[in-house]
C-alpha cells in the first residue's frame, strides 16, 4: 500500500512540476527535475509535448486564463467525497490533490475547447483506389496503396513530426535532424530524420518495414529498438510482439507504385503473385504443375495486356478472361 501511495504521489508531483515549468514559475531545482524526467524516455518526452501543446493552446481561451485555483477548488470539492480516500500524509497530499484536481478540470476544458477551435487540424486520408500521393507540410511525400489510410497534422510542432498509418505506404521523408519523423503503425514505431522506406501493416499478421535509402529505427518500446538500413527488412509479428531483421526477398515490393517488375530466374508462381499485386488483378494458373517454371525478364511500366502477351509467348499459354479473373491455360515449361 505504501508503494502504491508513493507511486501515485510521484506521478502527482511531476504533473505539478510540469505546470510550474510551463507557467515559468519553476525554480532552478524544479526545472532540472522536469528536464531530467523528459530525457528518461521517449514516452516521457512525448507526454511532456502533449502537456505543452494543451498549455500553449489554452492561451487562445481568455476565460481559462483567469481561472482562480481556490474558487475552482470550492466548486469541485463539494462534488468529491474525500472521506473515502486514505492518505499517508494528509497535510502534504491535500494541496497536491487540490492543484491536481483543478489542473484536471483545466486540461479537460482546454482539450474540449481546442477540439472545437481546431488550432492545428488533423487530416485523415482514406485511399480506396490507389496509388495516391499526399504531400505533408514539411515537404515529406507519402504514396499510399489502395485500402490504406493516414492521419497527419496541418503543420508539425517544434519537437517532432508524427503521422499514423494503416495499410501500405512508401515514405520519402524530408531531412530535418532537429525534428525526428515518427510513423506510428499500430503497435510499431518507425523513427527517422530523413530517408525513404516502405511500410505494410497488413502482411500475414505482420508489420513490415523495408528501407530503400538511409536508416530507420524500428521499435515497440524503448527497449526493443532495431536499426534497419538500405535493402534490409524488419518484420514485427503482431502475435509474438517480436521484431526480426533480415534481407529483402522480393525486389518488387514497390511495383504497385512504380509498375516496374524485375524477375531473375523466379518461380512462375511468385511472378504471378507479384503481377497480381502490382496491377491489382487476379491471374491464376490453370495447370498447377506450371508453378515451378522459371522466368527471367523485366517489365517496365507495361500494360497488363502486354505482360499477358509476353507470358503467353514464353510458355505457350491460352489466356481466358472471365469477369475480373484471368486464367492461363495449357502451356508448360
Amino acid at each position: 500500500m505504501c508503494i502504491n501511495n508513493r507511486m501515485e504521489e510521484n506521478n502527482l508531483n511531476i504533473e505539478v512540476l510540469i505546470s510550474r515549468y510551463l507557467s515559468g514559475e519553476a525554480n532552478h531545482s524544479e526545472t532540472e527535475i522536469v528536464d531530467k524526467w523528459k530525457a528518461e524516455s521517449e514516452e516521457n518526452f512525448l507526454l511532456f509535448r502533449d502537456y505543452k501543446k494543451i498549455w500553449d493552446n489554452s492561451r487562445n481561451l481568455k476565460p481559462l486564463l483567469s481561472i482562480n485555483i481556490d474558487n475552482e477548488w470550492e466548486k469541485l470539492s463539494g462534488k468529491i467525497n474525500f472521506n473515502e480516500v486514505t492518505l499517508a500524509n494528509k497535510k502534504r497530499s491535500f494541496p497536491l490533490m487540490k492543484i491536481a484536481a483543478v489542473l484536471l478540470f483545466l486540461a479537460v476544458t482546454v482539450f474540449v475547447a481546442n477540439y472545437f477551435l481546431n488550432t492545428n487540424g488533423t487530416n485523415k486520408m482514406n485511399v480506396e483506389e490507389g496509388p495516391k500521393e499526399v504531400m505533408l507540410a514539411d515537404g515529406t511525400k507519402i504514396t499510399l496503396n489502395k485500402n490504406s489510410s493516414i492521419e497527419y497534422p496541418d503543420k508539425f510542432d517544434d519537437d517532432i513530426r508524427s503521422v499514423q498509418i494503416d495499410g501500405e505506404a512508401y515514405f520519402e521523408v524530408e531531412k530535418d535532424k532537429k525534428k525526428p519523423f515518427i510513423v506510428k503503425a499500430e503497435d510499431l514505431n518507425i523513427r527517422v530524420t530523413g530517408t525513404s522506406f516502405y511500410v505494410n501493416t497488413g502482411e500475414n499478421n505482420q508489420i513490415v518495414v523495408i528501407v530503400k535509402e538511409g536508416q530507420v529505427e524500428v521499435y515497440k518500446d524503448e527497449n526493443s529498438k532495431i536499426k534497419v538500413g538500405p535493402n534490409e527488412r524488419a518484420s514485427f509479428d503482431k502475435t509474438r510482439k517480436e521484431i526480426i531483421k533480415e534481407g529483402i526477398e522480393d525486389d518488387n515490393y514497390l511495383a504497385w507504385k512504380t509498375k516496374k517488375l524485375i524477375f531473375k530466374d523466379k518461380k512462375l508462381e511468385k511472378v504471378i503473385q507479384s503481377i497480381n499485386k502490382a496491377y491489382d488483378c487476379e491471374i491464376v494458373l490453370a495447370n498447377k504443375e506450371n508453378s515451378n517454371c522459371r522466368f527471367t525478364d523485366t517489365f517496365d511500366n507495361l500494360s497488363l495486356d502486354a505482360i499477358l502477351n509476353l507470358l503467353k509467348a514464353n510458355f505457350d499459354f491460352q489466356v481466358s478472361k472471365t469477369g475480373s479473373k484471368i486464367e492461363l491455360k495449357g502451356g508448360g515449361c
